[in-house]
């Protein structure tokens, strides 16, 4: 039995994507993952797949304009990164 086992975990070894463990990180990442991550450039967009109402637009201030023209609204958001950050260290980087 541990031999199976061994084997089948051998098969998934050599079978797994070589990009598996850093996903988030790979070039083909599209351009809403980049922008939500903080890593777009000002003036860039990107409109959602699953959601073509919501597109998103980067402010020179590093801030996100999320817009929802199903429903007309709009909202300036921070990028993901910016919520597990302490108040100190966006003081530090001059976030504020």
């Amino acid at each position: 039995m541990k031999i199976r086992i061994a084997i089948a975990l051998a098969i998934m070894a050599a079978t797994a994507s070589p990009t598996f463990a850093n996903s988030g990180m790979t070039p083909e990442r599209s351009v809403l993952d980049r922008i939500l991550q903080g890593h777009g450039k000002p003036g860039e967009t990107a409109t959602s797949v699953s959601n073509p109402a919501i597109s998103y637009v980067v402010r020179e201030d590093g801030k996100l304009v999320k817009t929802n023209t199903k429903f007309g609204t709009t909202e300036v958001v921070q990028p993901n990164w910016w919520f597990g950050m302490s108040p100190r260290e966006r003081e530090i980087r001059g976030l504020y």
